[in-house]
């Protein structure tokens, strides 16, 4: 009976506490809960979600997995590759940081949940094992790679516009380099310098957990983010607002069409074949929605192309006699340093230094049922089962602490 009750619950092998474990346990839960926190806003970030997901995603798993893991060692969380994985996954979908964007990579996790459960279950997960040792290491090669490239942009503050080609959106990064925000990249090479330095010379002190303090102090004190968000009409060159309305204009065509791509989907998956016309009308929505894609693509484009040149336009920012503010694109050589953050019901961000994580939410979140798109479940399942089977990759190489 004890065997069992052992297995299905291992945490009671816990008790009876005793010693300096509990003490050691506190002092390694509180250093990985201050980890945490930078590393999942980081990574939610990566998946296209407001960073606020990231902590939410981080709550429950390293409670469950202390409980039920199978390893002393292995982390349970939000890892940077499948965060990349899910923003790829959900992205032709829909547009990043959309309501729509968000209710799929919820659907999305329950999936690979659900997935892993069945695989653990069916004692499938075994089969990575089967795997050989180059292929872990090209596997763990290759994600530090586009972890590291994906970061690129954050270094440099500039605009990371995600396609289906990671390779393009990196080239569009690198083509960037020259607006580059100095004061951005300099907090990344110290942070990088502080890191290092403390491995080296103090490796007994977290460095990570020193470089994420001293340079949080420091943003607070210099006051590193410095945005302003005005009507349209402040924009006084009559080019840049409607390179700025051609924007606003164009993310909100996307937004529709894949509302229509969503609802010809859902048609086609309900679609009745018992009718005579039913072919002829099914290969009309097939039709409509090959349409849908090609328009989303072309949006997308176009729109990823806007952004760019909106960024590279530096902007001055000048007091009116009533009191209000107005910003125009800078002369050349004449001193700026405004640039376009982003547009919103009529309403522009522009930003003057750089960028931070800003205010959090408080509390939880309210506990709903995750709302499925049908239509959807087939497209993203070949998703959710690589995710799935990357998630039992990332563990191989774990000591397992029970047998079940």
């Amino acid at each position: 009976m004890k065997t069992l009750a052992a297995t299905l619950f291992p945490f009671l092998r816990w008790f009876p506490l005793s010693g300096e474990k509990p003490r050691a346990d506190l002092v390694a839960g509180i250093t990985v809960a201050l980890m945490l926190v930078p590393q999942s806003m980081a990574y939610a970030q990566l998946a296209g979600l407001p960073v606020v997901y990231g902590l939410y995603a981080s709550l429950l798993p390293v409670v469950v997995a202390s409980m039920w893991g199978s390893s002393n060692q292995l982390h349970t969380g939000p890892v940077v590759m499948l965060a990349l994985i899910s923003a790829v996954i959900i992205i032709p979908f829909a547009s990043p940081g959309s309501d729509k964007f968000i209710e799929l990579s919820i659907m999305l996790a329950l999936m690979v949940g659900v997935l892993r459960l069945a695989l653990g279950m069916l004692r499938l997960g075994a089969l990575v094992n089967l795997l050989s040792s180059p292929v872990v290491v090209g596997f763990t090669n290759a994600a530090a790679l586009i972890i590291g490239l994906s970061l690129l942009a954050e270094v440099l503050n500039v605009p990371f516009l995600r396609s289906d080609v990671f390779m393009a959106d990196l080239w569009r990064v690198v083509a960037q380099v020259q607006h580059a925000h100095l004061s951005t990249l300099g907090f990344a090479f110290a942070t990088a310098a502080i890191m290092l330095g403390l491995r080296r010379y103090m490796p007994k002190i977290p460095g990570i957990l020193v470089a994420v303090v001293l340079t949080t102090l420091v943003s607070w004190a210099i006051g590193f983010e410095r945005n302003q968000t005005v009507p349209l009409s402040a924009v006084t060159t009559a080019a840049a607002r409607s390179n700025i309305d051609a924007y606003a204009q164009t993310e909100r065509q996307l937004q529709v069409s894949t509302s229509q791509l969503s609802d010809i989907n859902h048609r086609l998956r309900e679609f009745d074949m018992g009718s005579p016309d039913a072919m002829e009308r099914r290969a009309g929505l097939h039709a409509q929605a090959e349409l849908a894609r090609r328009k989303i693509a072309r949006l997308k484009a176009e729109n990823n192309q806007r952004r760019v040149q909106l960024h590279a336009f530096q902007f001055v920012r000048e007091a009116q006699p009533d009191g209000q503010v107005s910003y125009r694109p800078a002369a050349e050589g004449e001193g700026a340093e405004w640039r376009f953050g982003k547009v919103k019901d009529g309403q522009v961000s522009f930003s003057g230094s750089g960028r931070v994580v800003g205010n959090i939410p408080l509390g939880l979140p309210s506990f709903s049922i995750p709302r499925l798109q049908g239509d959807l479940l087939l497209p993203l399942l070949p998703g959710a089962l690589v995710m799935a089977l990357i998630g039992f990759l990332e563990a191989r190489r774990f000591p397992r602490r029970f047998q079940p």
